[in-house]
């Protein structure tokens, strides 16, 4: 079912990103491949050739059809039920129609006809044209009940993917789920050639089953009914008395307890102000956190967050995205201006409070947990449980061009926080250059070499190739300046 050269890596010769396995590869897209001891990027053409056997002689009847989905798990139940096979578009990817509701499912490979990204699409109002190349719906904006952003179209959809859908009056990242079901037409006779070997038809007499074996079956499924019965109590026991109870060593180690409020931020710049003197004017992340920061820490074995707040862990509420190298008055200043009119303020993720800061990189390495998985370091635990990302720009250095801030912003994609309405908060004015620079996962600059060079592995095993990595962070980056306009 998975890793089929049975090597436990994903170790090939060359691969190309696609969730859809039907149809075989697709005829014209671009590969990674292994020359020369690196991967490149390159555009591979497959020509798909008949091939026919020798005829021989004999009747065959063969059945002629085609398939449907079924779509389940949308967070609009009206989305869900069978689409049946409507045929091809103008581009070769199939498109399918609700049955007994007017939905339909295709690949739009530039969903308003201005350069968007290819997606697969449910239309809630019109069909696909069957002559049109692009915009199918020809709206001329990508208006749409849900979309998947895929390059593949041949084949169908992904069977299995998250989904950006539109409920109740907002975009919900939606793990749906598409089965394929075979669906068969009349049976057609074909005449053909064919030399048939006899073959041999073993029958069995049906076994009488007793009616003690049948009680005995009965008695056993009512035993193992009671006895799960018994555990999902006791499960759901456990879990109120956890919820209601929750444990400090829980929270401790959970990241995104490890928040500050915006008056303690607030305080750590008087405190900043009162120690660096006339430094502070000049003063960056990096200079407050070898200063007052990592002292701190090293005299309390905690982190600044931990310190401050005791044993009243605060949850994070908002993600702050940030450059160290950033003036740290403009940060602090940048992070107040949001929630200047918010009558109660919210808690702050930031990444140099939340974390043990040390002069010993074994102890900061160890803390990260990067791993070989991104996936698991603080800074991805704490931003899937945070209500909104607030992405502070600086005039100093281009956030875009720093490897984390990059992964943050690619995280909060995949969250749908990015396209939820508030999820995403811009602060701070960026350098005039940075909007006309391009987004390069591939040359963006990290404290940690390693931490960088695990991250495109990561990005790498994940079958995600760069340029589509690139594509949504410079997304992420639009609807910043967007925000901003």
């Amino acid at each position: 079912v998975k890793d089929l050269d049975g090597d436990r890596q994903c170790k090939s010769g060359g691969f190309c990103i696609s969730a859809s396995s039907i149809g075989g590869p697709p005829t014209s897209a671009t590969w990674q491949l292994w020359c020369n001891s690196t991967w490149k990027a390159t555009k591979v053409s497959l020509e798909v050739q008949a091939t026919t056997s020798t005829p021989t002689t004999g009747t065959a009847t063969t059945t002629v059809g085609s398939y449907s989905l079924v779509l389940s798990r949308s967070c609009d139940p009206t989305d869900n039920g069978v689409y049946e096979y409507g045929g091809l578009t103008a581009s070769g990817a199939p498109w399918f129609e609700q049955v007994g509701a007017s939905r339909w499912i295709y690949h739009d490979p530039d969903c308003n006809d201005n350069g968007s990204r290819p997606e697969w699409t449910i239309d809630r109002e019109n069909p696909p044209s069957t002559t049109a190349l692009k915009d199918l719906d020809g709206d001329r904006q990508c208006r749409a009940g849900g979309f998947c952003i895929s390059a593949s179209s041949i084949g169908g959809p992904p069977t299995s993917a998250t989904w950006q859908l539109w409920c109740n009056s907002t975009w919900k990242a939606t793990k749906v789920s598409l089965e394929v079901q075979a669906t068969t037409s009349t049976p057609t006779t074909v005449t053909a050639t064919t030399t048939a070997t006899p073959t041999t038809i073993t029958t069995t007499t049906p076994t009488t089953v007793s009616w003690a074996a049948w009680l005995a079956v009965a008695i056993s499924i009512v035993v193992f009914c009671a006895l799960l019965g018994w555990g999902c109590w006791r499960l759901c026991k456990w879990n109120r008395k956890d919820i209601a109870h929750p444990q400090t060593s829980d929270r401790s180690l959970d990241p995104a307890w490890a928040a500050v409020t915006l008056g303690q931020l607030n305080d750590l710049r008087d405190l900043a102000k009162a120690e660096l003197g006339l430094d502070y004017a000049t003063a960056t992340m990096n200079d407050v956190n070898r200063r007052i920061l990592q002292p701190i820490c090293a005299k309390h074995h905690k982190s600044y967050a931990q310190v401050v707040n005791g044993s009243e862990f605060k949850r994070a509420e908002i993600f702050v995205s940030h450059a160290w190298a950033e003036n740290f008055d403009e940060f602090v200043t940048a992070v107040n201006t949001p929630f200047a009119t918010w009558p109660v303020k919210p808690t702050l993720w930031i990444c140099a409070l939340a974390l043990v800061q040390s002069t010993d990189p074994e102890l900061v390495a160890i803390q990260v947990g990067v791993g070989d998985d991104p996936s698991d370091a603080p800074f991805t635990k704490a931003l899937k449980k945070v209500d909104r990302i607030l992405v502070v720009r600086n005039r100093q250095v281009d956030i875009y061009g720093r490897i984390w801030c990059c992964w943050e912003m690619f995280i909060a994609y995949q969250m749908g926080l990015v396209q939820k309405p508030g999820g995403l908060m811009v602060a701070g004015r960026p350098a005039d250059t940075v909007m006309h620079q391009v987004v390069d996962i591939s040359i963006a600059q990290a404290s940690s070499l390693e931490d960088k060079r695990k991250i495109l592995l990561h990005i790498m095993s994940q079958r995600q190739s760069f340029e589509s990595f690139n594509c949504i962070v410079a997304e992420v980056r639009q609807f910043v300046a967007d925000a901003v306009a």
